[in-house]
Parts: C-alpha cells; structure tokens; sequence
C-alpha cells in the first residue's frame, strides 16, 4: 500500500507499480487521501496486475492477497477527512 503525495505519485504509480509487478506482489493499493479514492491492482495467473479497480475509501474493502482482512475506511475519516 502507498499513501500518494505530489512529489512521489509518479513514482509509486509507474516505477513502484512496475517493480511489485515484476516481483509478482499479489495486491498494489495507492491510496489517494486527497480525493478519498484507492486504485487497486490485482496479479494475474500471467504474472502480470490487471485493470485498476479504483473504488471509495469508505466502508469495508478486503485485502484479497490475505484472506479474512479487510480495512475499515469509516475508521481512517479522521485522518483523511471528507472536504
């Protein structure tokens, strides 16, 4: 998981997203706090992450690389506040 800030978002979506899917990182989370918005990629059985899913920060979201966890978002309104 990435928290995107302005000075590092090109990276975590370009290069860091290449790198974990290279390394066949299971789920790639950049959650966007500004905008209250998560883009997940997800590996395929080729190795390689497909379409972004880009959902809410709100409610429950499973982590489907790890069974039985999931985040809570309504949890994080105090530190990613609606504007």
């Amino acid at each position: 998981m990435e928290i995107l800030s302005p000075s590092t978002a090109s990276k975590d979506q370009i290069t860091k997203r290449a790198l974990y899917e290279a390394e066949g990182v299971r789920e790639y989370w950049l959650v966007h706090p500004a905008d209250r918005i998560l883009t997940i990629y997800r590996l395929n059985p080729d190795g390689h992450f497909g379409a972004a899913e880009i959902v809410e920060m709100k409610g429950r979201i499973a982590i489907t690389a790890l069974p039985g966890l999931e985040i809570d978002w309504d949890l994080w309104e105090p530190l990613f506040p609606l504007e």
